[in-house]
């Protein structure tokens, strides 16, 4: 049988005593997101790297994953011409960032999200995982299908435009499951549309439009 350290996932401290702030024990590792020291008793939560304290816990559910209902993500996504999912991909990143306590690039991610798309898909199921009460979502093969198909709409002739409209049909099911994550409270947050989200709407919606009367146009 391991150590106490071992049988708990904890974060091991050095060889010097240390005792648990709230109750007086003693403390073999260390909360993985704040470094405090903790005891088997308030071992409160594991993550994918390890154990959280109690407060961390409190904390994490108001830093959780980035949550959007994911009709109107989709909606905005096509409106904008997939610019919403570079905005959506880079307030993910900053709550990752905040939530782990780790350099995440946000910018960086949001611009390459084709080809960075399969991190957050990993970063979901990874998360998924932890919480057993969560059903299971079929995520495999969006990230390559999101990739992808901007690279068939450009062999098409007048396809592009449609098809990196249309991408967002792949973020669907993460977003889904990222809502089955997030806590209800973070839910209920959303339910109304913000002043960014309807004049970013407007604005692609009248791009929309002048892009639909440029067709209708005659060749000159």
């Amino acid at each position: 049988m391991g150590t106490l350290t071992d049988e708990l996932n904890l974060s091991p401290v050095a060889d010097t005593p240390a005792t648990c702030r709230r109750h007086d024990q003693s403390a073999p590792a260390t909360c993985v997101r704040c470094g405090d020291f903790l005891c088997p008793t308030c071992a409160a939560q594991e993550s994918r790297r390890g154990v959280w304290c109690e407060d961390c816990v409190e904390v994490s559910e108001d830093l959780w994953l980035h949550y959007v209902p994911p009709g109107r993500a989709v909606l905005l996504s096509v409106l904008t011409w997939s610019l919403y999912e570079r905005i959506w991909a880079f307030k993910y990143w900053q709550r990752i960032a905040k939530l782990d306590r780790k350099q995440t690039w946000p910018f960086l991610q949001a611009v390459f999200l084709p080809l960075l798309l399969v991190r957050i898909v990993r970063d979901v199921k990874r998360r998924r995982a932890l919480r057993p009460d969560v059903t299971d979502q079929n995520l495999s093969g969006l990230a390559l299908a999101y990739f992808l198909l901007p690279l068939v709409g450009s062999s098409l002739p007048g396809a592009l435009e449609l098809t990196t409209a249309c991408s967002a049909v792949f973020l669907y099911p993460i977003l889904c499951q990222i809502g089955d994550l997030s806590p209800e409270g973070q839910r209920q947050q959303h339910t109304t549309w913000s002043a960014t989200q309807i004049v970013g709407a407007g604005i692609g919606g009248l791009v929309w439009l002048l892009a639909l009367w440029g067709y209708t146009l005659p060749d000159v």
